[in-house]
């Protein structure tokens, strides 16, 4: 077992926040004995619940101070001006709700259900940019979303099992999450493969095993994605739910550089409205 002993050293740990650790295990569900229920609530939690019902302008990848040197620097400069992020007119706000999610509150009756990454979260985009705000408004329904910035296809599937009983949406959206992802729990915090730089990958080694590069291996991915969609599927049939699964692949219309958030580091506008478009296709020809 890879048992990590220092947290500072893994980069863009959710759970880290101004040197404190939100400790979910002991804070939530107490220490020991912990019961399947007690599990489950652990699974349906936000990585984002330290910002539960705050509003910010800037969050993860798209930070004010990654903004700044992006404009000091000629060709991200260039990349932000392209895709129009120098416009003062663009307000982008992160409104999290009772529970920790870019999303509207879940006492309001929910209808259609989103879940995925943070191409769904939609970091770097306002919500009316974003292809499942765009679908939310569309369709006239409140902005319902379990997406979580890092996600895999495990916690995908962790937070689909907790949250369709409780909501009981008519749909679940799932745009898909990259598949060589993998997440896993140390303790009382998530890690994941997306932390790493594939140096650090390849580094960690049990033996002459390389376990965390060996994860992501394609037969491994496929098999994770392969084996949480049977079970996302179980849970929304048990629950009269319709699941809509989109693929992560891109358009192939737009260049990378063509289209992207904020940050330059997600899908921008132009890719969004290309998935809103495939959703709607989906749904009116599911109907």
């Amino acid at each position: 077992m890879i048992r990590i002993n220092n947290r500072k050293v893994l980069k863009k740990d959710p759970f880290l926040k101004k040197g404190k650790k939100a400790d979910l295990l002991h804070n939530k569900v107490g220490k020991a004995r912990l019961k399947q229920d007690k599990w489950q609530e652990v699974w349906g939690l936000s990585t984002h619940y330290e910002d539960r019902n705050q509003t910010t302008k800037w969050y993860g990848t798209d930070n004010k101070y990654d903004f700044e040197v992006n404009k000091r620097v000629t060709s991200s400069r260039k990349r932000l001006e392209h895709n129009g992020w120098l416009d003062k007119n663009i307000d982008i706000t992160y409104e999290f709700n009772e529970h920790g999610f870019r999303s509207e509150s879940f006492e309001k009756k929910c209808k259609v259900l989103f879940n995925g990454c943070s191409e769904t979260m939609g970091i770097g985009l306002p919500l009316h940019m974003m292809w499942a705000g765009k679908v939310a408004q569309e369709l006239d329904v409140p902005y319902h979303s379990i997406a979580c910035a890092g996600a895999d296809w495990q916690h995908v599937c962790q937070r689909t099992l907790y949250w369709i009983p409780k909501l009981k949406p008519e749909i679940m959206i799932i745009h898909e999450p990259p598949i060589p992802r993998f997440n896993w729990w140390d303790q009382e915090t998530v890690v994941s493969t997306a932390q790493f730089t594939n140096d650090e990958l390849l580094d960690c080694k049990i033996n002459e095993s390389r376990p965390l590069i060996d994860i992501v291996d394609d037969n491994n991915s496929l098999w994770y994605r392969h084996s949480m969609k049977m079970l996302i599927g179980k849970i929304c049939d048990d629950n009269d739910v319709q699941l809509l699964i989109m693929s992560n692949k891109r358009s192939g219309i737009y260049s990378r550089h063509d289209d992207e958030a904020r940050d330059l580091k997600h899908r921008g506008p132009k890719e969004n409205e290309w998935l809103f478009k495939k959703v709607m296709q989906k749904i009116d020809k599911e109907k």
